[in-house]
């Protein structure tokens, strides 16, 4: 007999649960690039931990991340070069509006984060605006966030 999770719907086989993670976008910016070339679109790396789940485009800056409901993205961003000031000013679009996307902050560290909801399912697409020291440079590729239905 195979071991069983009480849930308020009632008992449910422990395979079939997902264990709820904490996905982290963390976007590496060439700075002197982006400064030089004003713009962020050929200059920023982005990199999630769910490869394993099925992200794509580790590394671009058309990542392609995969989660389930219950799991929490947080989106990050640093400098390559560590004396200059980056961070994700805001993230936006369907993406945002879907998931509830919102700023946070942490030990003096902001960030972007939600937690997926039940019930939702999907590809969306956000744009990220990158602030380099006093400047903001919106992304103009279309990194996505896809949530799979059957998570177990």
């Amino acid at each position: 007999m195979s071991d069983v999770v009480m849930t308020a719907a009632g008992p449910v086989p422990e395979h079939s649960q997902h264990q709820a993670r904490v996905i982290y976008i963390i976007c590496a910016l060439d700075v002197m690039e982006a400064l030089v070339n004003d713009t962020v679109d050929d200059s920023l790396y982005m990199f999630d931990n769910n490869k394993a789940g099925g992200s794509t485009g580790i590394g671009s800056n058309e990542l392609k991340t995969v989660v389930c409901p219950g799991d929490t993205i947080v989106w990050m961003a640093s400098g390559l070069e560590v004396e200059t000031l980056v961070d994700v000013h805001i993230v936006s679009g369907p993406a945002a509006e879907t998931l509830g996307v919102h700023q946070a902050e942490s030990y003096g560290t902001k960030y972007w984060t939600c937690t997926v909801g039940e019930g939702i399912s999907g590809t969306y697409c956000y744009s990220l605006d990158i602030q380099v020291e006093s400047r903001l440079m919106r992304l103009s590729t279309g990194p996505t966030i896809t949530v799979k239905e059957d998570c177990q």
